[in-house]
Order: structure tokens, then C-alpha cells, then sequence
């Protein structure tokens, strides 16, 4: 009777092993997920091709980096999750810039960001205008914008983006892109520069 006791005792003893045991893997594997989860993006800096001898921003910088020269304001209506905070993605806006005079008017160019956890994961420049009647295919006026964009001081690349033609550069890191939209569409011509990270996570 005592030795069937003492297998009963024992055998109990090694459900309560097991059971500790299965709780407490199942307790690595929830922190495991939480981890990676809560892992920073892996976004490998890259200047932006605006202004950047002067402004200097890059993808994978905090964008408060920037705050000396621009007054970045939070754009609700793109905000991606509806609310600013430090840690979620965030949209700003930015329409401080000096005014670009072409065709006898002034445009007012318009700077956009996307953030995650305060580090910027995108950027855009924009600008709506008319077109002059002596430079139909906006030529021009990209040639007028190349101070403030490098890749337009290019003549090649001007021809190709003044064609209707996206000009692209795609790497493992990041997307760049300028373009030049003319369509019935649009009351204004739009020239958009825009640059996306590639987060490297793997996220």
C-alpha cells in the first residue's frame, strides 16, 4: 500500500514538471512574438534629394532633426492610424517653403512626411502649376526646380520626366521617383518628388 502511495506521489510530481514546463515555454514563445513585434525598423539612411545641402533630411533620421528649419505640422487627414504619438507612423505637413515665381505667378512648393516611432520612412515635394505657353512640355520649369533637386539638373532626366515618363531608382534600401502630371484631369500641372524607405527588418 505505501510503495502504490509512492508511485501515485511520484507520478504526480512529474504532471506538475511537465505542466511547468509547457507554461513556461509557452511564455518564451508569447515574449519571443512580443519582441519581435516591438523590434525597430532597420531603414538604412539616405539623404533626400530636396534642398539638401541646406535642409539635410534623410530617411532613418528622427524628423525633430529637421525642426530648425522646418515647422513640421501633423497632417490628421494622412495620418495612417488617425493619432500622433512617438511610437505608430504619423503623417506631416509642411507649407512654409519660399514661393517658386514661374510664368509670372508664384507656387507655393508642398512638403510631406511619413514617420514610425519619430524616424522618417518617407518624404515628398509637390507643386501644382500652369504651364507657360512657351514651354509646353514643363522643360522649363524643371530646369527652374533643378536648383533646389539634383537629378533635374540632368538633361536627360529632365527630357525623360518632361515626356510623361516616370524617372525611377529602385535599390534594396529605398524608392525614388519624380514625376510630371499633364492631363485633362488636372486643372494644374503637378510635379511630385517623392522617396520611400524599404525597411530592412524584414517586417
Amino acid at each position: 500500500m505505501k510503495k502504490l502511495l509512492k508511485i501515485v506521489i511520484l507520478l504526480l510530481h512529474c504532471l506538475v514538471a511537465v505542466s511547468c514546463g509547457q507554461a513556461g515555454n509557452r511564455t518564451q514563445k508569447l515574449s519571443e512574438v512580443k519582441n519581435s513585434a516591438n523590434a525597430p525598423l532597420v531603414i538604412v539612411k539616405k539623404v533626400v534629394d530636396y534642398k539638401s545641402d541646406t535642409y539635410k533630411i534623410s530617411l532613418g533620421d528622427n524628423y525633430k532633426i529637421s525642426d530648425k528649419f522646418i515647422d513640421w505640422r501633423w497632417a490628421a487627414m494622412n495620418d495612417k492610424d488617425g493619432k500622433l504619438d512617438s511610437i505608430g507612423p504619423n503623417a506631416f505637413k509642411y507649407l512654409g517653403e519660399p514661393l517658386l515665381k514661374y510664368n509670372s505667378t508664384v507656387y507655393l512648393p508642398t512638403l510631406d512626411i511619413e514617420t514610425k516611432g519619430n524616424f522618417i520612412t518617407s518624404f515628398s515635394c509637390s507643386i501644382l502649376f500652369n504651364l507657360e505657353e512657351s514651354d509646353k512640355t514643363g522643360n522649363k520649369f524643371l530646369t527652374l526646380i533643378s536648383e533646389d533637386i539634383q537629378q533635374l539638373s540632368v538633361n536627360s532626366i529632365r527630357n525623360q520626366i518632361a515626356a510623361g515618363r516616370v524617372y525611377q531608382i529602385v535599390t534594396r534600401d529605398y524608392a525614388e521617383s519624380y514625376t510630371l502630371t499633364k492631363g485633362k484631369e488636372l486643372e494644374y500641372v503637378k510635379f511630385e518628388y517623392t522617396i520611400k524607405a524599404i525597411d530592412r527588418s524584414g517586417r
